[in-house]
């Protein structure tokens, strides 16, 4: 029998199994609140653009963003407890984490990091579940930079990240990923010394509205399961130009003649031009042309 076991101190089912329950219960009466809250906060947003005081505005949308991402961590978390309430028997029997599982434990762990103090019960299920799987899994699913490689949920991890990512490297990174979607032309300046809204530009060349659409949804979907952001889909159909805007980044996907015509980088001709690993002007082949052209 193992050393804590032998004195009270291991895995309890009875006592796992009411921490699962109070805390699925508590979820649902904080969802609630939570929602009356970040309903305020957004008619405050609204307010002060109205009032012209974007700066303000744009704090009080950071706090919207954190709301409705923990909102949606709720949501998660709900059904994982539901789950791991009915698996109790397996996870108490189990000696090893089981694989259907894991994601569940790793996410319940993660979150136990970042929301204790509104979910205290959290706490108590880590500490049981790091009795019976180990502290070093426990401490890992704790951490920011190896949860997800424990298996927690990626949507969890990016809505409760701590810390705020590299621009630089966000956008070297969304660089690569027009690149990958075979926009030409592709460029980043750095614009944080000529505009107070935006660190870089991220500038692309599409060959036509279908390709230019799918390098700015391939972009936008890296920004929201990367980092938790929630940029709406473009409904623009006949535009020659879109814009996704990541906030400290403006990503702008052009046609040629679009490109051309608005010419951004005569208009910041002073930003600085940012060093990316490729080429970064080549011309649209015959069969690029090809696979993108609307018949």
């Amino acid at each position: 029998m193992p050393f804590g076991r032998l004195f009270g101190g291991g895995f309890s089912s009875s006592k796992c199994k009411t921490s699962l329950r109070l805390c699925a219960g508590r979820i649902k009466l904080l969802r609630n609140k939570k929602s009356l809250a970040t309903r305020a906060l957004i008619s405050e947003v609204a307010d002060l653009l109205r009032a012209e005081k974007d700066d303000a505005a744009r704090v009080r949308v950071e706090g919207v963003m954190r709301e409705e991402g923990v909102l949606e961590v709720f949501e998660i978390l709900d059904v994982f407890l539901e789950l791991l309430i009915a698996r109790l028997p397996m996870i108490e029997a189990s000696k090893d984490v089981p694989a259907d599982l894991r994601e569940a434990l790793a996410t319940v762990m993660f979150a136990a990091s970042k929301l204790a103090a509104e979910l205290p019960e959290l706490a108590s299920l880590r500490e049981q579940f790091a009795v019976k799987y180990g502290k070093a899994f426990a401490k890992a699913c704790s951490d920011d930079a190896t949860a997800g490689a424990c298996g927690a949920n990626a949507i969890a991890c990016a809505r409760l990240a701590t810390r705020s990512p590299d621009p630089l490297k966000k956008v070297e990174r969304l660089a690569v990923i027009a690149d990958e979607t075979r926009a030409a032309d592709v460029r980043v300046l750095g614009v944080s010394k000529k505009v107070h809204w935006a660190r870089y530009f991220l500038l692309a060349t599409a060959f036509n509205r279908p390709q230019m659409r799918a390098v700015a949804e391939k972009i936008r979907d890296h920004l929201n399961e990367t980092y938790g952001t929630q940029i709406a889909k473009s409904v623009a159909q006949n535009s020659d130009w879109v814009c996704v805007d990541a906030a400290d980044i403006i990503v702008h996907v052009f046609t040629p003649s679009s490109r051309q015509f608005y010419d951004i980088e005569t208009l910041y001709k002073d930003a600085v031009d940012v060093e990316l690993p490729f080429e970064t002007e080549r011309p649209i082949s015959q069969e690029e042309e090809d696979e993108f052209e609307v018949f």
